[in-house]
């Protein structure tokens, strides 16, 4: 487990100040987007506090691989440091030493 106060951040987010109901008001039961450009940015501005797997990223194309990368650089939103999510990551075996390749391939499988 990430952090030591045990605060967390609930199921989904949900603790998170802000975040439950910016996705509340984005809900299609809520609000229908006429502009579908404008709808996806706003998204990506409610979940970027929490966004620590690099998401929304037009790039990806909705696929997404393992990239410890976005982790270690998202720590801060999670509420822990870096070297918090390094020992998390070699505990798991997925440390500096995993070959990435190997990540790639997850996300393949995945596709």
């Amino acid at each position: 487990m990430l952090g030591s106060d045990g605060a967390g951040l609930g199921f989904l987010g949900a603790a998170h100040d802000g975040f439950a109901g910016a996705l509340t008001r984005l809900s299609p039961a809520v609000e229908s987007p006429a502009d579908t450009g404008q709808y996806a940015r706003r998204v990506a501005d409610a979940i970027d506090p929490l966004n620590v797997a690099g998401l929304c990223r037009p790039e990806q194309a909705n696929w997404y691989g393992i990239d410890n990368a976005d982790l270690l650089a998202g720590a801060g939103k999670l509420g822990v440091s870096r070297a918090e999510v390094e020992r998390l990551l070699e505990s798991l075996g997925l440390g500096p030493g995993v070959d990435d390749a190997r990540q790639r391939s997850a996300a393949t499988v995945a596709r």
